[in-house]
């Protein structure tokens, strides 16, 4: 879910993280799933509120015909990918792994971890001047799951510090010209 989820929001705040930024993409990716996985497990109806109002910003961008789309909709995949809970080593031939394999270009036996690895490289697209904006709404939709649900908000929070991760490391590659890496 940031895409998140590979979720790509940051506020201008929160670019800068108290966590160290690992060097390699795949420790930090391997992170979010992590984090992901137990956030989705533990606050189901908090994390899916989140995906479906960046979903709506998807869509948003896509229908005005941005520049981004394609990286949005890569980045939309991710999310449903992640939510899917989908393990693409033991069931490879599962439409969620067909899609993300053919979205991501991969070759038809890449492993489940390389599909997470490569969903980063390829969400780096999405505009970086969007992502103040972007993280002040999901922010603003984490909080209200935290008001309503108060318990599962230091979970919620931490998803959010990870996805700030993986944005922090795109929005480098955007700054840098090193969008490939």
């Amino acid at each position: 879910m940031n895409f998140a989820f590979t979720i790509l929001a940051l506020a201008l705040p929160s670019i800068t993280t108290q966590d160290p930024i690992p060097l390699k993409d795949e420790i930090v990716m391997d992170e979010f799933s992590k984090v992901y996985r137990e956030a989705e497990s533990q606050a189901y109806e908090g994390v899916h509120l989140v995906m479906n109002v960046l979903a709506q910003v998807k869509n948003y961008e896509c229908v005005r015909k941005e520049a981004d789309c394609d990286a949005w909709e890569t980045e939309s995949l991710a999310q449903e990918f992640f939510l899917s809970n989908a393990n693409c080593n033991e069931t490879p031939e599962k439409e969620i792994c067909r899609r993300a394999i053919d979205k991501l270009g991969l070759e038809e036996n890449s492993s489940h971890q390389e599909i997470e690895n490569e969903f980063s490289d390829h969400i780096n697209g999405i505009n970086a001047a969007d992502f103040k904006y972007i993280n002040a709404i999901r922010d603003a939709t984490t909080s209200y799951v935290c008001f309503k649900e108060p318990e599962k908000c230091p979970l919620l929070r931490k998803l959010d510090r990870q996805s700030n991760r993986l944005e922090n490391i795109n929005i480098g590659r955007q700054l840098t010209g090193n969008e490939g890496m």
